[in-house]
């Protein structure tokens, strides 16, 4: 977090309210229906029925000592200053608690936070954990806004004014405060979860207080810095969300630039080696990937094997469909001249120590494609790295198709749900949850009668695209098929299958 969180940090660690233990442990299932709740209510405090009710105590007698340790305002106690702490001592993994906060504070699901909504979040967090934690620091909101403005600029370097949920989360894999603060509770549960939750209901109340927080932000920044008369704030114009920067789904989007030192090469390599290690996983299994970083030719040589495990697409192929159908995703330009640069900074030590302080610190099993980019590229800015996992998401989708095109070879296809998904997500151009030839033509990288011929083979109707409940039905059919052909051949030579176990 910085210098101003490392003193909030001290002493450490923390001792925990013993009447609050309540409220700790909660799943991560659990706190998303709570705070369904919270934010259908039509203010941001609850009272003490409310939170009786909502926390499940037996009478309100037993919620009533934990209710006053909130220092209710009215009778009513903000409930993010309750759910910001419960997140952060949850049953869940740190990355995972990160995504959460961010999705909670999130306030208008917009898939990024302002400086506004980021101040209200942390400053209710740090309220909430005085509660929570006996020795921690009450912090002035001066300084709360201080901490604030140093972590929001460091992340949002472009200046555009917002920060994405995956930017947070770098952030949260690179930051040592962060993960500090996330400590004190020792989660059981290790799955980790970095897609963004859209809670449903209003929150009006949350998007007034963001807009007046805003504003007075504004105003604040205008008086520092202004060397001319303003006009009155009534005659400013009217800017919470600027219209440029929303995506098809009226979420915010950041304008792409070209990352500096990165290249499509980069992401690609990044890619095959990850997928080498994870062993067909979503994340890398910490001690064999320490194991790998533990000797610099070990490791230069899981880089060679990751990229040999490609096969390049046939030259000089007749063009025919099954040529097309089995030929592997073009390897991008550029691979062979960044190559020996990926191997000095993979096998570097630096990138041994940084995933031994992730399994330490942060109490990692495993780490995701996010968590090992952060580790090699420690240095790159977060939105240089969404850049990054953006054409690592994009190669991952050809893949994804590569395999999918195994169904007109009629061969076993190593997929599921949420390959589907990614591929859907990756690939749609109308948002609309379904992908035309054209689209598996321009962003899949499959000739046009290949992509033609694969939704003819798929479309269960008359469409002319996929869903992705026809292509999850065709890998469903073929895996049972494929089931119901080894059920059989075991009942055919019962006694050749007994001695092979």
């Amino acid at each position: 977090m910085g210098l101003e969180g490392s003193r909030l940090l001290s002493p450490w660690p923390p001792k925990v309210t013993p009447e609050i233990r309540r409220l700790i442990g909660w799943s991560r299932h659990d706190l998303c229906e709570l705070f369904l709740e919270l934010r259908r209510m039509p203010q941001q405090g609850v009272n003490l029925a409310e939170f009786s009710r909502l926390i499940k105590f037996d009478s309100r007698q037993l919620a009533e000592p934990i209710f006053e340790l909130f220092h209710p305002h009215s009778k009513r106690v903000p409930y993010l200053s309750i759910i910001g702490p419960m997140v952060v001592m949850s049953d869940q993994h740190y990355i995972s608690r990160a995504s959460m906060l961010f999705c909670i504070f999130d306030f208008n699901n917009s898939g990024a936070v302002n400086n506004a909504e980021f101040f209200i979040g942390l400053r209710s967090l740090l309220k909430g954990c005085t509660t929570f934690w006996k020795n921690f620091a009450a912090t002035s909101q001066d300084e709360v806004e201080r901490i604030s403005t140093n972590i929001f600029s460091r992340i949002d370097v472009d200046g555009s004014e917002f920060i994405t949920m995956g930017e947070f989360l770098t952030f949260a894999y690179r930051s040592k405060d962060f993960r500090t603060l996330m400590s004190p509770h020792a989660a059981a549960s290790t799955e980790i979860f970095e897609e963004p939750i859209y809670f449903g209901g209003k929150g009006l109340a949350l998007d007034l207080t963001a807009v007046s927080m805003a504003q007075q932000l504004e105003r604040k920044l205008r008086h520092q810095v202004r060397l001319t008369p303003d006009p009155p704030d009534d005659l400013q114009p009217k800017r919470w969300v600027k219209r440029s920067s929303l995506d098809q789904n009226g979420r915010r989007a950041r304008a792409w630039r070209q990352p500096i030192g990165l290249t499509r090469a980069h992401a690609w390599v990044a890619l095959r080696v990850f997928h080498f290690l994870a062993k067909g996983e979503r994340t890398i299994y910490i001690p064999h990937l320490l194991q790998t970083l533990s000797d610099d030719l070990r490791a230069a040589h899981c880089v060679e094997e990751a990229l040999l495990a490609v096969a390049p697409a046939p030259s000089g192929a007749g063009g025919g469909p099954q040529d097309v159908a089995s030929a592997a995703p073009p390897v991008p330009e550029g691979v062979n001249r960044i190559l020996q640069h990926f191997c000095l900074q993979f096998s570097g030590g630096h990138v041994h120590e940084r995933v031994q302080v992730l399994r330490d610190d942060g109490r990692c099993v495993g780490i995701s494609l996010r968590a090992f980019c952060c580790v090699v590229w420690p240095h790159i800015s977060e939105c240089d790295l969404e850049v990054l996992l953006g054409w690592c998401k994009a190669y991952q989708a050809q893949r994804t198709l590569h395999e999918l095109m195994k169904v007109m070879r009629h061969e076993d296809i190593d997929l599921d749900a949420e390959d589907i998904a990614e591929l859907f997500a990756a690939l749609e151009g109308n948002n609309e949850g379904q992908l035309s030839a054209d689209e598996l033509h321009r962003l899949g990288c499959l000739d046009v009668e290949t992509a033609r011929k694969l939704v003819a083979r798929l479309d269960a109707d008359p469409s002319a695209s996929l869903t992705k409940l026809e292509v999850r039905s065709v890998v469903h059919q073929l895996d049972t098929a494929l089931k119901e052909q080894f059920r059989a051949a075991s009942l055919m030579h019962p006694q050749k299958n007994r001695e092979a176990n």
